[in-house]
């Protein structure tokens, strides 16, 4: 079982285990920093790392909390396998790899894909990696920010808007890093000061969302008789399924985005035990923001996650789909938790059969929105707050991409199906 000791509260419930052996956790590859409790109460902070074959083992001087032991046990890994750190030819790269572990220690896994997938597409192999960090100049970060957007209009058919929101994001990704690097007690002699990335300016944007049309109560409506449909009829009269088990599976993980407003991350990590059946109240427990709020849910969403949760276990992901296309099957021999690949292909592919044009996870979550701000015919809408709130987002951001809708009277949710 894993063992967080990165909380006091957890160290505290910790005995001390034969041979006085520490509770470690992984730092980064063959780098581990531990907790040994001691039985007069306390304990102390214990570094580890494999080098040349062999491992070396330190009890840190340190009685402070995770991030001064981190830092301490940062000084005894680069004591024993000289790292970069004591020396003047640190890289762009090195600083980037430091920057990944330290998420990755922290226990920051979503920023920690994604920054490994930024740093995999944008910074390994590149010219600008091999810049050794006291020689970094904001010209060479300049030239690799316009090598991004080339790439980018190049990739989607010459979208200016899009390739500059594109090389924006990767460059906040490489200044946070080189921030970090800059501020950590362990690595600050890498770099004497930030000028290089603080003087670089994100390309200029303008507001443009993705999900700039509500998708229509009839478009929902097809989506979800048309695009998940899995009856279909021969020539002859006769009935025949296709992908039954697959497109049930999508239907009900979009009715959840439609009558929720949720993000499709929020929806796809909940488990069956985020919803209590008896009061409508949903847990969100994982979002991009705002995770751990908690709503009730009513209407229509409240009748797909009955049905999703009933008879379950609890700590199974509440929406589930099988793990391989098949035509016929109605009993999948294996179920996986949607996720962004899955959904986007499956979603894109509904709409087609469906004959909407330019749909995404994200037009449901878009459309829900609409359609609590407008409210319905002769009723109000629900206060901005209220839909913040539910959706996960900030009253700044409701404003921001929905001040434009006027009190109106479109009654959509009710007329769904």
């Amino acid at each position: 079982m894993s063992i967080d000791i990165t909380k006091p509260r957890s160290r505290s419930a910790l005995k001390p285990q034969a041979g006085d052996a520490p509770y470690y956790r992984m730092v980064s590859d063959g780098r581990y920093l531990g907790w040994r409790p001691l039985a007069s109460g306390g304990g102390r902070w214990v570094a580890r790392i494999r080098h040349e074959k062999r491992y070396h083992t330190e009890t840190l001087d340190c009685r402070g909390e995770w991030s001064d032991a981190l830092d301490a046990a940062n000084n005894f890994f680069n004591s024993i396998a000289g790292a970069k750190a004591d020396r003047k030819n640190a890289t762009v790269d090195d600083a980037v790899l430091e920057y990944l572990a330290t998420l990755k220690a922290d226990g920051r896994t979503d920023a920690h894909t994604d920054a490994e997938g930024r740093y995999r597409r944008t910074i390994k192999g590149s010219k600008l990696a091999t810049i050794k960090l006291r020689e970094l100049g904001s010209d060479q970060i300049e030239d690799w920010k316009r090598k991004l957007k080339r790439e980018a209009l190049k990739a989607n058919d010459d979208d200016e808007i899009g390739a500059n929101h594109s090389a924006n994001r990767n460059l906040v990704f490489l200044k946070a890093a080189l921030n970090a690097v800059f501020k950590r007690s362990t690595t600050a002699r890498w770099i004497n000061d930030d000028s290089a990335w603080r003087v670089v300016k994100a390309y200029p944007t303008v507001t443009r969302s993705r999900f700039v049309r509500a998708l229509t109560v009839d478009e929902r409506k097809a989506f979800l008789r048309i695009g998940c449909a899995t009856r279909y009829r021969n020539d002859d009269g006769s009935e025949f399924d296709k992908y039954p088990e697959s497109r049930k599976a999508l239907r009900a993980f979009c009715m959840a985005l439609m009558f929720s407003g949720c993000r499709p991350g929020a929806i796809a990590h909940m488990r069956v035990r985020d919803f209590d059946p008896v009061t409508g109240e949903v847990t969100i427990t994982h979002d991009k923001a705002n995770a751990g709020r908690k709503f009730v849910a009513v209407g229509r969403l409240r009748q797909v996650l009955k049905i999703a949760s009933a008879n379950r276990p609890g700590g199974e992901f509440m929406f589930l789909r099988p793990a391989k296309l098949s035509r016929n099957s109605k009993h999948p021999d294996t179920l996986k938790p949607w996720d962004k690949d899955s959904w986007t292909a499956a979603i894109e592919r509904a709409a087609g059969r469906a004959g909407i044009e330019n749909c995404t996870a994200y037009s449901f979550r878009h459309a829900a929105v609409t359609d609590l701000l407008l409210g319905k015919a002769g009723k109000p809408g629900v206060p901005i707050a209220v839909v913040a709130y539910r959706i996960g987002t900030s009253i700044r951001m409701i404003e921001k991409f929905y001040a434009h809708l006027q009190d109106g009277a479109l009654d959509r949710i009710e007329a769904l199906l």
